[in-house]
């Protein structure tokens, strides 16, 4: 019996995070008997994830008042981690601890697993280089570096590392390119794994939102003119406005009619699949818009656009990037017979790099 290990941050308050390793456990069990992930939880990642603040007076307060949702939320996660991802019956925080990993195959990422600004430096761990490892197979799988050049220190450690890695792919475009000045290896360009699984395929995971309609906003960035767009959209179809938030701010009722600060990622889920219309800047926002068929507008993301931008391109789709409200966002109504059709073939390519990874034919 086979078996594959995805080594990745599953367990960040993060709805990327969460949903891109199901995604990924649910397409290599079409595949390998076993899928299991490392319950891999190093000190450096969780700290960047922390909810305490205390750099200045206001960020306390903000932290304090957001602590009862934060934990609500928290508490969301672990639920949906212990219903959906088959983790590793042992935790560990500490990479030397990892000893004799049991597994055919070892999947690194998807996420931003070699940003050594995240990793707190090199993490051997998110190479596969995990002391004797009776893998066989070492495969990334839409890894990201975070980042847009590589100091010549990077460099010499990608060129050590990537040696250890038997199938290379990543996220980005950028990233590819900027790999290549480390390895002689073939790099491929993969989708999201949370593109990989279908509308229909995800809506197994049930749905509990019951809002009536509404214009969904959701952002990472907090800008002004996003807020401003969801508002106008919602006017527009005599609809309210529901926002997910990550923290309490300062948001005044002319934006949102209700802003929740503690949706899990089955809610996630469920207010992107039953909205009328989306207004993001996410690149999940913008993904699982797509991957529902759900009319939206992503507003790009000031220095974190360019994921979005090429997903969009790719699915001839780009036209619903915007950064002021126009009626046509409302008025032209998105037909996604292309898009579905172009999303079907990025998705088999994609597949077909896990299915030539399995074989060793990369």
């Amino acid at each position: 019996m086979k078996k594959a290990e995805i080594i990745t941050y599953h367990f960040v308050p993060n709805y990327g995070a969460v949903l891109q390793v199901y995604a990924l456990q649910r397409i290599l069990r079409q595949y390998v008997d076993n899928v299991e992930i490392l319950d891999y939880r190093p000190k450096a990642i969780n700290s960047t994830y922390a909810p305490i603040n205390t750099n200045t007076i206001k960020s306390l307060i903000s932290t304090i008042l957001s602590l009862p949702s934060y934990l609500n939320k928290r508490s969301k996660f672990r639920l949906f981690e212990k219903e959906y991802l088959n983790l590793s019956k042992n935790r560990y925080e500490v990479s030397k601890d990892i000893v004799g990993l049991d597994a055919d195959y070892v999947f690194l990422g998807s996420d931003q697993v070699w940003n050594f600004e995240i990793t707190d430096g090199f993490d051997p761990v998110y190479f596969g280089r995990i002391k004797e490892s009776k893998a066989s197979k070492v495969i990334s799988y839409a890894a990201s570096l975070g980042k847009g050049t590589l100091s010549q220190g990077e460099i010499t450690i990608f060129e050590e590392a990537l040696r250890n890695v038997d199938s290379i792919s990543v996220r980005e475009r950028e990233a590819a390119n900027l790999l290549t000045q480390c390895t002689d290896k073939n790099i491929e360009v993969v989708l999201d794994p949370t593109l990989l699984l279908s509308k229909e395929e995800w809506n197994v995971i049930p749905s509990n939102a019951n809002y009536g309609e509404y214009v969904l906003l959701y952002t990472l960035a907090d800008y002004k003119e996003t807020r401003e767009m969801a508002k106008k959209i919602a006017e527009y179809k005599g609809i309210k406005v529901i926002e997910i938030s990550g923290k309490r701010k300062n948001i005044k009722h002319k934006y949102s009619h209700t802003v929740l600060y503690n949706a899990g990622p089955i809610e996630f889920l469920s207010l992107i699949k039953n909205a009328e219309f989306v207004v993001t800047d996410s690149f999940h926002g913008t993904a699982f818009s797509v991957n529902f068929n759900k009319q939206f507008v992503t507003i790009p993301h000031k220095t974190r656009g360019g994921r979005m931008l090429g997903l969009l391109q790719k699915l001839n789709l780009e036209h619903r990037l915007a950064e002021v409200f126009q009626e046509t966002l409302c008025s032209e109504k998105i037909e996604f017979d292309q898009a579905n059709a172009l999303l079907e073939s990025e998705r088999n390519i994609s597949i077909k790099f896990i299915e030539r990874s399995l074989r060793g034919d990369n």
